[in-house]
């Protein structure tokens, strides 16, 4: 899950800074710990990544990407986008990460394939924030309970 913090015209991006994804620009987040919800698990992969404390503000989009290799999959996932107003602070290079910056929403659309890690999901966040796409946290339902789920 990665989250779009979102400050008037402008997103928050970060440089990778893991070797298979090095120096390629995303939206902080990653993946969940066990036990953890997806708005947990993204608010603190931003606090990792950022140092920045986010109030998720709706649901921007939902993702599934499938890698293919040699006509068969090769590895396949699901990304969950959720946005956040930036409510202040200084926002710096945390773990992982080798950098952050603001980008203007055209900036990211325009920005090369090559420079991104998922060009694709990306500029579609990009377009969909332009837009005022935003879905209302309501749609997930994160059950959690004790003893046996059904």
């Amino acid at each position: 899950m990665s989250v779009a913090i979102r400050d008037g015209a402008n997103v928050l991006l970060v440089q990778e800074g893991k070797q298979e994804s090095l120096g390629l620009w995303n939206l902080p987040g990653g993946r969940l710990e066990f036990g953890e919800t997806l708005q947990a698990g993204a608010a603190r992969e931003v606090k990792e990544e950022t140092g920045l404390e986010v109030t998720l503000s709706g649901l921007i989009g939902a993702y599934t990407w499938i890698r293919v290799e040699d006509e068969q999959v090769a590895s396949q996932g699901l990304r969950i986008i959720f946005s956040s107003r930036f409510e202040g602070g200084e926002p710096y290079a945390g773990d992982q990460i080798t950098a952050v910056k603001w980008a203007s929403l055209d900036e990211l659309a325009q920005t090369p394939d090559a420079e991104l890690l998922s060009p694709r999901i990306l500029k579609d966040v990009a377009a969909r924030m332009k837009l005022g796409v935003e879905h209302p946290l309501s749609l997930l339902n994160e059950l959690t309970s004790k003893g046996k789920t059904r």
